[in-house]
């Protein structure tokens, strides 16, 4: 709130990150913010974000990337709460508890245009999933 005019921000912290919800409830304040580049190390794998419901509200940023073990469950938690985003990288979306009944009730925002995902131990079962129900909009897709 205290950086009214900041649109770009590339956050690598030096230390193991305990919780990416903290990050990401701090990002959710940056108003102006339309880039964000997030890249940290977990020490234990954070698959509880599941049950997190982005309670913080929705984000203005179009351009994401996430250079980090990113469950696949939080995916669609990801695109309702970054409902403008234009470009999303994940760097390693791994597998976790993926809830299928999420996917009947989210899609991507429609100014989304260029997806990459690098997946980790991913079905391709559930990841055509992923593709026609969340990123309905877009028209190529890259692995």
């Amino acid at each position: 709130m205290c950086l009214p005019h900041l649109h770009s921000m590339v956050l690598h912290p030096a230390e193991y990150v305990q919780s990416s919800i903290d990050i990401f409830s701090e990002i959710f304040l940056l108003s102006t913010l339309k880039y964000f580049k997030l890249t940290y190390q977990m020490r234990i794998y954070e698959d509880s974000l599941s049950s997190y419901s982005w309670q913080y509200g929705h984000s203005t940023i179009e351009h994401l990337t996430i250079n980090t073990c990113f469950p696949d469950s939080l995916l669609i938690d990801l695109l309702v709460c970054f409902p403008n985003l234009r470009r999303l990288s994940i760097n390693y979306l791994t597998h976790s508890h993926f809830d299928d009944t999420k996917l009947r009730i989210s899609q991507s925002s429609k100014d989304l245009k260029c997806v990459t995902l690098k997946l980790d131990l991913i079905t391709f079962n559930i990841f055509e999933k992923i593709i026609q129900i969340s990123f309905i909009m877009l028209k190529f897709y890259k692995l």
